[in-house]
């Protein structure tokens, strides 16, 4: 009998544990569920359950599917330089960071930037934590930062050179440390010169 009351209590607990799960699921945009299944498949795939990791992972196979090159280089071609003869000098890519802890209406911004958009880059010389702390901006909003591993070469680099700077991956993912969604932005910085 007791055996029957425990698999009662569990079946009702793991019920309840995928309802709030769904509701989540439909809560997200077609783009967000489109990551979620994709990323899912991948666990199920690997076993691993860290989300950056996934996303890792996610990268490795859609590198594999395109040309990485050709990639890159339709995404230079969409960026319009201001003279003729600048020439490309670097590019780097990069995880914006700190987008949970801005606003929400900063938060929005970065949620829905599509791939080849372009968003600024800001020193924030103010800032306590790095001295060479660089904000990214879009539509006047300051969306997140340059991770301090990268802030010190995209500093100096932004000093020498002309740059853009272009979305290449927005999307959602569940921080389990937050309880909540988080927006993840991958950016790549191109520098060219003056």
């Amino acid at each position: 009998m007791i055996w029957l009351v425990l698999l009662i209590i569990a079946v009702v607990i793991v019920f309840s544990l995928f309802a709030n799960k769904s509701d989540k699921y439909e809560d997200l945009s077609p783009q967000e569920k489109k990551m979620y299944d994709e990323l899912n498949k991948i666990h199920k795939e690997t076993g691993i359950t860290d989300y950056q990791k996934l996303y890792g992972l996610k990268l490795e196979k859609e590198e594999k599917a395109l040309d990485l090159k050709n990639l890159n280089d339709l995404a230079k071609n969409r960026i319009k330089i201001d003279a003729d003869n600048a020439q490309f000098i670097h590019s780097i890519e990069l995880k914006v960071a700190g987008i949970y802890y801005r606003t929400e209406e900063a938060k929005d911004e970065a949620k829905y930037l599509d791939c080849g958009e372009l968003v600024s880059l800001r020193k924030d010389l103010n800032n306590e934590y790095d001295p060479y702390a660089v904000k990214v901006i879009s539509n006047r909003k300051h969306i997140g930062f340059v991770p301090s591993s990268d802030s010190q070469e995209i500093s100096e680099y932004m000093d020498d050179y002309k740059y853009k700077a272009v979305v290449l991956h927005s999307f959602q993912v569940f921080n389990n440390q937050f309880s909540d969604y988080e927006t993840c932005l991958i950016v790549k910085v191109y520098f060219f010169s003056k």
